[in-house]
Formats: C-alpha cells, structure tokens, sequence
C-alpha cells in the first residue's frame, strides 16, 4: 500500500501566485512524502500527483480574495496526501462542496478534515486553509503520520511565508501548538485553536464555529 511510482508531469497554471507556490511545494525535503510529486501505485492508471497538482492551484486561485487564514500542523495521510488540498479529504471533493472540477483517484475520509469542515460550516469557502508543513510526514509506512520535525517546520515556514504574503488576512488562527509556534516565529497575531487529532473532534468543531463566528459576526452552522 501505498508505493511510489512516478513523478509529477508539469501542470500549467495562468496565475502567477498559484504558479510560485507550485514552485515551493515541489521542493520538499527528502524526509517527507510530497504528494505533489508522487503517484501512489492505488492510484494507476491515474496520475495522481497532477491532479493534486491542479487541484491546490484552483483552491489557492479561488481563495485568493480570503482574508481568514487558518494554519494546520501538515497534511495527514487519509486527507491532503489524497486531494493535494489542505485539511480536506476526497470523501469532500467527491460530494461536490468545493466544485465540480477538483479531481480525485480515490475516496478516503480523513476525522480531521471532516471536522474542519463541519466547524467551518457555510464559511469554508470564505477561508484559506494551510499546513505549516504542506507535505505528509510519514510515520514508518506511507499509511501513517508522525510530527514533523524542526527542520521540517522551518523548510515549511518559507510556503507559508510565501502564502503570507501574497494575502491580505485580517483575521489568522492556528490549529494546534506547532501551527501556533510557526506563526510566533514569524510575529504573526493569531487565535490558537484546538487540533482535532490532539483535542478532540467536539473541541475543535466548537473551537472552529467560535473563530468563525467571531470573524463574519455569525454561526457557522450550515
């Protein structure tokens, strides 16, 4: 499960924001499992490294105008590894929430990213959602996580400066402790949320509602 077949054929992408943090993700370290250059052998005849490609140009693309930011720990392995898409799984892009033109291989429901989701409610198109580490740290096979480490976190802290500064957020929250370190290192102001993997499912839904809420001056619910 899980192995590496080929490499990512390059996607053409119009917009040059979109084009530079492309760029970025194609520069991971060799510690992590960058599924923007990979195909995973489930996914042949499919190439799934272009679709996760494509698909993290449009979101990025389409939230361009967002001025909420919400920063995550890195990707998980039931979740972005999959989409390509931060804190979503493709169980989400299956059912057509985020538009009839993201691209999948196959479906897999990430607890984390559902949650998000719920949290974020009507909102979740009005949000960038980011990884400080926007590859999956695998833990001992592809089909697992792990932390990420320091050197890690700062290889990712250069995208997210990247994805800093090409916005204009008025509002930043962090899931998460290493989320939330990020951001101090970089003096960016922000709310700490709970992470659904180490607080719990309830916490951070409620956690997620409340930021929103706060933010647009309404429930999240949808």
């Amino acid at each position: 499960m899980g192995d590496l077949i080929r490499g990512a054929t390059p996607v053409p992408v119009s917009d040059t924001c979109a084009q530079g943090l492309l760029q970025r993700l194609h520069l991971a370290p060799s510690t992590l499992n960058n599924q923007y250059t990979v195909t995973y052998a489930e996914e042949a005849p499919l190439e799934g490294a272009g679709m996760r490609c494509r698909n993290i140009a449009k979101y990025y693309q389409r939230r361009a105008g967002a001025k909420v930011l919400l920063v995550s720990q890195a990707p998980g392995h039931l979740g972005a590894r999959w989409s390509g898409i931060p804190l979503t799984d493709t169980e989400t892009i299956a059912s057509g929430r985020l538009g009839e033109d993201y691209e999948f291989s196959l479906v897999r429901t990430e607890p984390s990213s559902q949650a998000v989701h719920e949290g974020l409610g009507r909102h979740w198109g009005d949000v960038l959602v980011w990884s400080v580490v926007p590859w999956h740290p695998a833990g001992r096979c592809l089909d697992s996580n792990r932390k990420p480490s320091q050197i890690e976190v700062c290889a990712g802290i250069e995208v997210l400066e990247y994805v800093l500064a090409h916005g204009e957020f008025r509002a930043i929250a962090a899931l998460g402790e290493v989320a939330s370190g990020a951001l101090e290192r970089l003096r960016v102001r922000h709310r700490v949320l709970p992470h659904p993997f180490y607080a719990g499912r309830s916490a951070c839904i409620k956690g997620v509602r409340a930021f929103v809420g706060d933010v647009f001056g309404s429930t999240a619910t949808s």
